[in-house]
């Protein structure tokens, strides 16, 4: 039973969790020039981890009618009823206290934030019946902890925001790819997806969001130069050296490559701040 329990927060699939981690590094690393204080980093590493937890819970509750009917998710332990509501319920209060918990070692901002961004991450499922862009509502609710960083550290400025832009545009990017994977299951029964509101426009919205994430980040970072000249690369990459084919035959492997791009962003703005 523990197994399924675990399998319900993903820790089985940590993708997510790192893919939510990242932005927040780069924030970390920029906002406190590349020494982020210990207790700040453990602060929001398992403010991460919980979050994504919680959020996954969350979304099969909401999902779990659906869920059965997807090739992808029909497996999952509310969808098959491996794990009941009551006991889906039970966890996700005890990931909640431990969120409240970390509510006394942020500040009085943040506390409002982190509001928020819980009431984001129960409006997020919601968006799936009803918006054309769902994808869009988890960029904007996935990577509030940057911002979070930033007031945390007391230097939210115009970087900050480039930061979080680029944040949001890069998860809406790999996320819509991710739902390409869904896309036959998600028109049968009437889910809405970036994937399938975008149609033929999905790779060129895909790149222009990957190009965005890049001038932004630039810009941020006091670099736009260097971002644009990544941005030219990827576009030349995406249209000549395959990636556009890789996202559409093989949208999983795509989307949890971005784990790596990640690392390398960190490395990047690492060596800026140095």
């Amino acid at each position: 039973m523990i197994i399924r329990y675990l399998e319900l927060m993903r820790f089985d699939k940590p993708i997510g969790t790192v893919l939510l981690f990242w932005p927040v590094c780069w924030a970390l690393l920029f906002a406190y020039h590349n020494h982020p204080p210990l207790n700040v980093v453990i602060l929001f590493t398992v403010g991460v981890i919980l979050t994504r937890a919680a959020g996954c819970i969350i979304n099969d509750l909401c999902d779990r009618s659906i869920d059965l009917h997807v090739a992808r998710t029909s497996n999952r332990p509310l969808a098959n009823g491996s794990v009941t509501v009551k006991e889906a319920s039970v966890l996700l209060a005890l990931l909640c206290v431990g969120l409240f918990g970390l509510l006394f070692f942020i500040n009085a901002t943040n506390r409002i934030i982190a509001i928020i961004a819980a009431a984001l991450t129960v409006f997020y499922p919601l968006t799936k019946r009803f918006f054309a862009l769902p994808q869009l509502v988890l960029g904007i609710t996935f990577n509030i902890g940057v911002i979070m960083v930033f007031v945390q550290a007391d230097v939210l400025s115009a970087s900050a925001w480039c930061m979080y832009a680029a944040s949001v545009l890069w998860t809406f990017a790999y996320d819509t790819v991710y739902a390409l994977a869904d896309m036959t299951d998600d028109k049968r029964i009437g889910i809405r997806s970036s994937a399938l509101s975008l149609g033929h426009y999905v790779d060129v919205a895909v790149c222009g969001c990957y190009v965005g994430m890049f001038l932004l980040l630039g810009y941020g970072l006091n670099t736009p130069v260097f971002g644009a000249i990544i941005a030219v690369l990827f576009v030349l990459a995406y249209y000549m050296c395959g990636l556009k084919a890789w996202s559409k035959n093989a949208p999983i492997a795509f989307f949890k490559s971005n784990a790596i791009l990640g690392a390398l962003i960190a490395v990047a703005v690492a060596m800026v701040n140095y």
